[in-house]
């Protein structure tokens, strides 16, 4: 009887050994397909053997047919604990950069990975902003309106609002934070330059926003801003007219944002407030313009003080008054 570990065709004169890669545990055998090819995760090392000759080492994998413990060394990025018949991928969260280990590494928080490769999270050298999270491969986006550059970031706390000012698209073509867009304001987390998202607007009626604005700035006195979305006062105030702060026209009257210019005064273009007559003249008409409707105190009349509407009263008796420029003279000694 041909014994185990070998076979025996017809004609033999003695037995043939299975091969290193199989064995047979059976008498009998007739051909060589009579021995079994070592399985997956075993070894088979010698001639005529009638078992395994042991399990695949650990680090290794041993497909079928193996011939030595260390058939194959397990490669980076994956795993081979004993009797491996293949390599085992490492998978999220874990990862291996080293050949020939039993088991797979955790990523850890402040790193991403990939199957082979750990990487610490550095927002600060890149225009994105992201914190690497536990337990996954992935780096994750900060929120939107947030920023951060701290190395190793680990968790959304590490991200902090983007700052007034400026908005922070967290988009690989721009920086990490961008000056806030004329005609807008932004006023903290901001995350677009078109005034949609939170923490930004168009700039309000009554207001201008230059670029880098955190929050509208009402319009200078002594000038309009007529409509939103300004990105400098519309233009002066009319003559005629004063503008006090945060005026919408050219022309106010409520008092609030301005006013016409009062009788007794004038009022160039781009007044804030009104110039008074000087002393000496007065003006009966509002809306007035420039100086020149101030008109001379009559002769015979006291005009002392400024922004008068009509003269104060008579010359008073014992004095004399002049124009132009007025004067208010002593009477000189033979005269009344």
């Amino acid at each position: 009887m041909c014994p185990a570990g070998y076979y025996c065709p017809t004609g033999t004169s003695s037995p043939n050994p299975c091969p290193p890669g199989t064995y047979r545990s059976s008498t009998g055998g007739t051909a060589l397909g009579s021995c079994t090819t070592c399985p997956a995760g075993y070894y088979c090392k010698s001639f005529g053997g009638t078992a395994t000759s042991g399990d695949c080492e650990a680090g290794y994998y041993c497909p079928a047919g193996s011939t030595v413990a260390k058939q194959n060394i397990c490669p980076a990025g994956s795993r081979c604990p004993v009797r491996s018949g293949s390599a085992i991928a490492c998978t999220d969260p874990n990862y291996q950069d080293q050949k020939g280990q039993s088991t797979c590494k955790t990523c850890g928080a402040g790193y991403f990975c990939t199957a082979t490769t750990r990487t610490l999270c550095r927002p600060d050298q890149s225009p994105l902003s992201f914190y690497c999270p536990s337990n996954q491969w992935s780096k994750v986006d900060c929120p939107n309106g947030q920023v951060t550059d701290v190395i190793g970031a680990e968790t959304s706390a590490d991200c902090v609002s983007c700052p007034p000012g400026y908005y922070c698209p967290n988009d690989l073509s721009l920086s990490k934070t961008v000056e806030c867009k004329a005609g807008f304001y932004c006023s903290g987390g901001a995350y677009k330059d078109d005034g949609t998202g939170s923490g930004t607007g168009a700039c309000l009626d009554k207001h201008y926003c230059p670029s880098g604005t955190n929050e509208p700035i009402k319009c200078t006195p002594g000038r309009y801003c007529s409509g939103t979305g300004l990105q400098a006062p519309t233009g002066d105030c009319n003559a005629g007219y004063y503008c006090l702060a945060g005026s919408n026209t050219a022309t106010p009257t409520d008092g609030v944002m301005g006013n016409t210019c009062p009788a007794g005064s004038y009022c160039v273009a781009g007044s804030s407030i009104f110039t008074q007559c000087p002393s000496g003249t007065f003006n009966a008409n509002t809306g007035s313009t420039s100086a020149a409707a101030c008109t001379v105190c009559t002769a015979g009349k006291k005009c002392l003080g400024r922004g008068l509407t009509a003269p104060e009263s008579d010359c008073p008796a014992g004095y004399f008054c002049t124009q132009n420029p007025f004067t208010l003279k002593d009477c000189e000694e033979g005269h009344y």
